[in-house]
Formats: structure tokens, C-alpha cells, sequence
């Protein structure tokens, strides 16, 4: 088994919202071939757990990344096991792109990604051990 590839500043890594050591957070694996995972744990609220449709799961898409201008552009989708939840189900239909900005912090432990619908959320790197 090989270590993922992190350089510890660009997007290429393991990122968890909110939290890099809460294991129920979603993440988000960046390969250096251009390829993402995107992993969701079960939804405890909102819309997609009372209808029962959110599921844990994965999503998986190409993506290319600018690190110059942090413009991150993420599809389509090539699988979704989520349900209701994930990037493909915040405003996005199946067969569009999720589009943000990306604002990797000094130090690249966290970074700042806008969403379609405005706002933002804030990833943490998940840093090899």
C-alpha cells in the first residue's frame, strides 16, 4: 500500500469539511491524475434524512484545478452512491459542472471553496501521519 500523495500546499490530498480529524465529516481525496472522491456519511438532518435519501456514499468526477486563480471546476460525474446529498444535490444537476473558487490558507492546512449557491465552506487538509 502506498501513502496518498500530499504536498502539504496544493489541492492534491485528503480534506474533510469542517474538521480535519472528525471521521463523520465528508471528505474529499484529490488525486494528482485529476481525479476526486468525494465521501458523504449519512444525513442526520434536513430534507435528505427525513425523506430517508441521504444515504452515506461517494461520488467520484474528474476535475482540473488552477492554482493561479483557485478556479476549481469538478465534473461530471462518473459515479454517485449519495442520494440526496453531495455535490451533484447543492443547486448542481446531474450533468453539470460544480464550479468554485478555491482559497488555499498559508501553510495549506485549511482552504476556502465557494459554493454554487453562494457562501462558502471551509476544508481542512488531512495530513499523512
Amino acid at each position: 500500500m502506498n501513502r496518498f500523495p500530499d504536498s502539504g500546499t496544493g489541492l492534491v490530498g485528503v480534506w474533510a469539511v469542517g474538521s480535519a480529524t472528525d471521521l463523520k465529516a465528508p471528505h474529499f481525496a484529490f488525486f494528482p491524475s485529476g481525479k476526486v472522491l468525494a465521501i458523504h456519511p449519512a444525513e442526520t438532518e434536513g430534507a435528505c434524512a427525513t425523506a430517508r435519501q441521504g444515504p452515506p456514499g461517494i461520488e467520484a468526477a474528474p476535475y482540473s484545478f488552477n492554482a493561479t486563480t483557485g478556479a476549481l471546476s469538478i465534473g461530471p460525474r462518473t459515479l454517485d452512491t449519495s442520494g440526496c446529498t453531495g455535490l451533484w444535490d447543492i443547486g448542481n444537476p446531474a450533468g453539470e459542472l460544480f464550479i468554485s473558487t478555491v482559497t488555499i490558507a498559508a501553510g495549506g492546512a485549511s482552504a476556502s471553496f465557494t459554493l454554487p449557491e453562494g457562501g462558502s465552506v471551509t476544508l481542512y487538509r488531512v495530513a499523512p501521519r
